[in-house]
């Protein structure tokens, strides 16, 4: 992404900034802030013109799963500049250069045990310019520990077809992959390679075809299953189960993971992987929306 030089808008100025891991821990938390910069992140600030002391701060990433998208992770704007239109200013700023970089997409996610801090994000989020991408999503928390214990053998027997469709990576080719990724009837999902752990993530094919995908992000001794996806006429219940079985036991045989983390979407498939895994040790609601950008509005 090329640099982005300095914005002026009286009488706030919204520019990119490196902040060190304490100084961002001081305006999100510690953990966060620590989580934020190994992740590798953009982060830009606003400030009154002349002035050194930030108000607010916008950071984002680049989108592992979609081309051309960039995932917002903050926006926060310090106390006392609040109600002042200071977030909406420097989110406007920054999405003027994310335009000029081709950047289509913007994706927001958040993730409370308190369901009314997702409401007040999704609230205003919608209020600037954000339309729901998923509806109905929970993240599921399982300490490894109660996993350990899981009988897959009877569904497994049960459903041998779709278990013997599933493969990790080192069963792949690599062109599997570029196939995937060349065809449009995915919509924006897409197989990026490192974007992902290769020892956990698991794919159903058929054919030589990848058909779906369970893929799977460690972050220390944690692992994360995003939301499974399946083609929609390879949507079935069993093919869920496959693919969920076959990540949990690859989890289940890495003494590093201690905490396994699982996306639903729908409570069809919330109730597939309780069933399976049994009664979660916590369960947070969530919510996805996305900003499409206009790029045929920036000069080139």
């Amino acid at each position: 992404m090329k640099g982005i030089g300095l914005f002026m808008s009286e009488p706030v100025q919204v520019k990119r900034v490196a902040l060190p891991e304490d100084t961002l821990a001081r305006l999100i938390t510690p953990e966060r802030a620590r989580a934020l910069l190994k992740k590798g992140v953009y982060t830009y600030g606003i400030l009154k013109e002349g002035q050194r002391s930030l108000m607010g701060v916008c950071i984002f990433s680049l989108s592992d799963d979609v081309p051309l998208a960039v995932s917002l992770e903050e926006l926060y704007v310090l106390k006392e500049y609040r109600g002042n239109g200071y977030g909406k200013i420097l989110l406007e700023k920054v999405i003027e250069e994310l335009k000029k970089d081709k950047i289509r997409y913007v994706l927001y996610k958040k993730v409370s045990e308190k369901i009314e801090e997702v409401f007040e994000c999704y609230d205003y989020a919608i209020k600037n310019g954000f339309v729901p991408s998923v509806i109905d999503e929970k993240i599921l928390y399982y300490d490894i520990v109660s996993l350990l214990g899981r009988n897959f053998e009877n569904k497994e027997s049960e459903i041998k077809k779709e278990m013997d469709r599933v493969v990790r990576f080192k069963d792949l080719s690599g062109e599997e992959i570029i196939r995937f990724n060349e065809k449009k009837d995915h919509g924006l999902y897409k197989i990026r390679l490192k974007s992902f752990d290769e020892k956990l993530t698991h794919f159903f094919m058929d054919k030589g075809e990848i058909l779906g995908v369970a893929k799977a992000v460690r972050d220390g001794t944690k692992v994360i299953l995003n939301n499974i996806y399946l083609k929609p006429e390879m949507n079935l219940t069993q093919n869920y189960e496959a693919l969920l079985i076959g990540f949990v036991r690859a989890a289940a045989h890495d003494e590093s993971i201690e905490l396994v983390v699982i996306q639903t979407v729908g409570n069809g498939r919330k109730e597939i992987v309780k069933k399976l895994l049994g009664r979660s040790n916590a369960e947070y609601p969530a919510t996805e929306l996305v900003r499409y950008l206009d790029t045929k509005e920036v000069s080139k």
